[in-house]
């Protein structure tokens, strides 16, 4: 967005969904440009980020117990949901480790972006809904 402007744009995650395998199959329906690969949530509209349920886990015949004290999930997959639509995105990484320093990252930038939102800091306005942020 531009500030100058008075023309903000919220600050937003956005991912571009990967092709199924059947298309790429039809080379001629391959299209990379298409505008329906790239999704995008606003921050502040998400409203829950969490690992895959235990309940999943379980039905999946892996093993886990959630009674077990010492069991730890082994799922790679994690999900958002919007507070608007409630629509919920699943996402995989790549390693355990990985999932849970996305989570992580993803509550803290969040909760600091409310913080300082509700603390009434302008700076965060330069910060997070300027044109370079995240770059």
């Amino acid at each position: 967005g531009d500030c100058h402007n008075k023309k903000l744009m919220q600050p937003c995650l956005a991912w571009a969904v990967l092709q199924v395998a059947s298309r790429f199959n039809d080379a001629s329906s391959f299209n990379t440009e298409e505008k329906c690969l790239w999704h995008r949530l606003e921050l502040m509209d998400i409203d829950t980020i969490v690992a895959a349920p235990e309940e999943q886990l379980l039905a999946s015949g892996n093993g886990f117990s959630p009674d077990s004290d010492n069991s730890v999930s082994t799922s790679t997959f994690f999900s958002i949901t919007a507070l608007s639509t409630g629509s919920v995105h699943i996402f995989e990484a790549a390693t355990v480790m990985e999932r849970d320093y996305i989570i992580r990252g993803m509550k803290g930038i969040i909760s600091r972006l409310a913080f300082n939102i509700i603390a009434g800091n302008t700076d965060v306005i330069g910060e997070h809904y300027s044109e370079d942020a995240g770059q």
